[in-house]
Order: structure tokens, then C-alpha cells, then sequence
């Protein structure tokens, strides 16, 4: 039955595919003496023309085909549920952490936007979890309560992430977590909860990265970093700033192609766009994010008009 899926695979549409796969699948329920004589290429092709609900079935067939078949399931790890991420996060951990190093994205973002306190043994999972990710490309975390940064600290932690969306509280521990990133492209981060200066990183650290979305105060500690692509998101507690980390930002930003900032009182727009005009990144800059206001000023029209 192998043979006869691989060698008509080609001409076969998506829902042929899958009838020939489930079809293999049924044969294989039934006790084959040579099926764990099966080559890893035969399994690798039934697993690539295969849906997850198939993927599902062949990982209960035998243990041969089972770390085949759950390498693409556990591939990407996708939760909007509390209880689907600790579920999620124990199948990891079981038979000695094995799928770990199958998860390349892992997003946990829950759904509400209310403050939801999670229990500690949720955080415990997800540290555990974290621990075993070990290529781990793309990491979507949400902290509700921001109080939990500590299930990226330790030197257990070893994947090296590509992208990061972290809505946790800027601290130390985050700090010390981003600074072991030597591969970082994007990040998109939260600010501090905490009175006083912001922990700071060190010089020399995330220089891959490019592309990032960050309050005013942390866009000031990462002035250093050769970023393309930056998003700004401002509140009422850190506008009167903004003009000085522009003026910084027209200074040393060079490399600078996309500028966006959002939710930026009307009554600063002409100042940071004027300074926006004279930076150094302005003769490259090739996008301009629009404010999230109306743009009722005639004199901020004609700015955007002669500079764009």
C-alpha cells in the first residue's frame, strides 16, 4: 500500500492525498509483520501529504511512525486558552520531554483582555515547557498580571529565538533573558511597572536586531541596536518624553526605513514630525505610520505633504 501512495502522490489532488494516506493508515491497524521494516523516507512522505487529524491517527499506529508524525503536530504549539497551554505544555513534558525539540512557535495569548491571575503551577508548566523548546524560533507569551518573567531566567533556557512578542514587565530578569539572545530579529515588548530607571541592556547585545515595537522607554535602551523597522507606542505617561527619544532617535538611527507611532497626542504631531524631517534616517525612510487621531491642523497637512 506504501508504494502504490508514493508513486501515484503526484498526480493526486489534496482530498486524493488523503484518502490514500487514511486508506495506508486502516492497513496499518491491522498487525503487519513488515511495518516496522518501513524506510524513515516512506514515513517522511506519508507525513507530508497528511492533515493533522491524520497525523493524529499515525502517531497511535506504532511507535516507529509516532516521532514522525508528531514533529509537524508539535511544530508550531498555538493556545488562546489557559487550560489548552497547560495541557499543551504537559504533553511536552511526558516521555521524558521528547516533543520538545519539535516546537519551533509557541504562542500563548489568552483571549480576554481582563486581569487574570493564573496559578502558579500554570507558570511552572510553561517554564518546564520553555526549558524542553529547545529550537525554538518564535515565542508569543502573555502575562496578564506581568508578574511572571521569571519562566525565561536560568541557564536552562537554551533555544535562541528569531521573534519575540512578550507582554511581560520590562525588568531585570527580562533583560537578562534578551541579552542571551545573540539571534534576535523582532521583538515586541511591554514597559515597566516599577518606579524609577529601567534595567538597562548592555552594549553590544541584540545587534541582529531589526524590527521593534516598544514603548518610549524602552525604544531609549535599545537606541544602540541597527533597527529597520520601529513601532512606537505611546500613553499619557510617557508622551512628554517622546520629542527628546525622536531627537536622540534622528541622531543615530540611520539605518531606520519604517517609523511608526502610535496613539500620539494631536498637540505633539507637528513637533515630532518636524523632527521626524530632519533626522538622519529621513532621506531613506520609505514609511510613515498615520496617527491614530484626525488630523485636523492645516500646518501638520502641509508637513506631511513637503516631506512625503
Amino acid at each position: 500500500m506504501a508504494v502504490v501512495v508514493l508513486s501515484n502522490v503526484k498526480g493526486m489532488d489534496g482530498a486524493d492525498i488523503s484518502l490514500a494516506c487514511r486508506q495506508f493508515i486502516n492497513s496499518l491497524c491491522i498487525p503487519y509483520k513488515g511495518m516496522a521494516s518501513l524506510s524513515p523516507e516512506i514515513y517522511g512522505q506519508l507525513v507530508q501529504w497528511t492533515d493533522n487529524n491524520t497525523l493524529c491517527a499515525l502517531a497511535q499506529v506504532s511507535k516507529a511512525l509516532r516521532p514522525v508524525a508528531e514533529r509537524p503536530l508539535y511544530r508550531t504549539v498555538y493556545a488562546r486558552d489557559a487550560e489548552d497551554a497547560f495541557n499543551a505544555c504537559l504533553a511536552l513534558a511526558t516521555r521524558g520531554g521528547e516533543r520538545g525539540p519539535y516546537v519551533r512557535r509557541f504562542y500563548f495569548y489568552p483571549r480576554s483582555s481582563r486581569l487574570t491571575v493564573l496559578p502558579e503551577h500554570f507558570w511552572q508548566a510553561v517554564k518546564v515547557a520553555l526549558t524542553l523548546m529547545v529550537n525554538l524560533d518564535v515565542l508569543v507569551l502573555h502575562d496578564p498580571t506581568f508578574t511572571n518573567t521569571w519562566v525565561l531566567s536560568g541557564p536552562e533556557i537554551k533555544f535562541q529565538l528569531r521573534e519575540a512578542n512578550l507582554v511581560l514587565q520590562w525588568d531585570r530578569t527580562l533583560v537578562d533573558f534578551l541579552e542571551t539572545q545573540d539571534r534576535l530579529v523582532s521583538l515586541h515588548v511591554e514597559d515597566s511597572l516599577e518606579d524609577g530607571p529601567l534595567a538597562a541592556i548592555a552594549p553590544g547585545k541584540l545587534d541582529t536586531l531589526r524590527v521593534l515595537h516598544a514603548p518610549p522607554l524602552v525604544v531609549a535602551e535599545l537606541l544602540a541596536c541597527p533597527l529597520t523597522h520601529l513601532q512606537i507606542e505611546v500613553d499619557s505617561d510617557t508622551a512628554a518624553i517622546v520629542p527628546t527619544i525622536m531627537l536622540d532617535l534622528g541622531r543615530i538611527m540611520k539605518s531606520l526605513l519604517s517609523l511608526q507611532v502610535i496613539y500620539l497626542p494631536e498637540n505633539m504631531a507637528l513637533e515630532v514630525f518636524h523632527i521626524i524631517s530632519t533626522s538622519v534616517y529621513a532621506p531613506t525612510l520609505y514609511r510613515l505610520g498615520a496617527l491614530p487621531y484626525p488630523v485636523q491642523s492645516v500646518s501638520i497637512r502641509l508637513v506631511l505633504c513637503r516631506k512625503y
